[in-house]
Formats: C-alpha cells, sequence, structure tokens
C-alpha cells in the first residue's frame, strides 16, 4: 500500500489504532493524542493475513473474524503477529491518522452508548419479573 495517499471514502484496512480508534481518544482523552506527530502505516502483515486482506476489507464477517484472532497477537500466543510486526508504526491501518477528527469522535462514541443503552434496556424487557426483586 506503500506511499500511495488513501481516498477517505476508499475502503482500506483502519482497524487497530486507526481513525477511527484515534478519534475516539482524540474525544475521550484529547491531552493523550498529539495527531500531528502522527504518521500513516505502512503495512508489513505475514503472507497469510496479507492474503486475506481484501476479503477483510470487502466486510466478509468470516474473514475478519479469522483476521483478527490471527493478528494483533504477541509472538508469545504462538501467532507471531503482535501490532509491531503488522505495520510499521504498530497501526493495523493504511488511513492517514491526520484524518481524525474530535467530532467523528463525538458521533462514535454517542452511537456506542445508544447502542449500549438498547441492548440493556431490551435485556431488562425480557428479564422475568421476578429477577429485578432479588
Amino acid at each position: 500500500m506503500g506511499d500511495t495517499p488513501v481516498s477517505p471514502s476508499e475502503p482500506v484496512i483502519d482497524r487497530h489504532g486507526g481513525t477511527s480508534e484515534t478519534s475516539n481518544s482524540m474525544y475521550l482523552i484529547p491531552d493523550l493524542v498529539d495527531v500531528e506527530a502522527a504518521i500513516p502505516a505502512e503495512l508489513t502483515l505475514p503472507a497469510h493475513l496479507e492474503a486475506m486482506l481484501p476479503e477483510v476489507v470487502a466486510g466478509d464477517p468470516t474473514a475478519l473474524a479469522v483476521f483478527l484472532a490471527e493478528g494483533l497477537k504477541d509472538a508469545a500466543t504462538g501467532k507471531g503477529t503482535s501490532a509491531a510486526e503488522m505495520s510499521t508504526t504498530g497501526v493495523c491501518g493504511v488511513r492517514d491518522p491526520r484524518e481524525s477528527t474530535v467530532e467523528r469522535g463525538r458521533v462514535s462514541t454517542e452511537v456506542m452508548v445508544s447502542a449500549a443503552v438498547a441492548v440493556i434496556e431490551r435485556w431488562n424487557e425480557l428479564r422475568p419479573p421476578d429477577v429485578a426483586a432479588r
């Protein structure tokens, strides 16, 4: 993927430490983020992960599950694919981290909180009435 600029609408890998996680951090813990010091990563994936990358980027849920299970694991796990071994910066993504924004982090956080609240509310609806009294 190299030094070729990535279009914001182009589907590419943007996982561990990518623009989404950086945006969330800019919103939630801004004092810990210096996005101007960040540089885009160059992937250095092992061959088996590189081979499945097109399917991961295309949205195949099984390929993503295998990619995540096999990747981002320290050598001590027997997988030998820690974040540092997967890219030049430890980020598993190729977008420029300077694409990250506080607003994107705010929206993402609100979506996650709303989803969590919806699950809890639905869980409470489905529980037997006597469970709450225990």
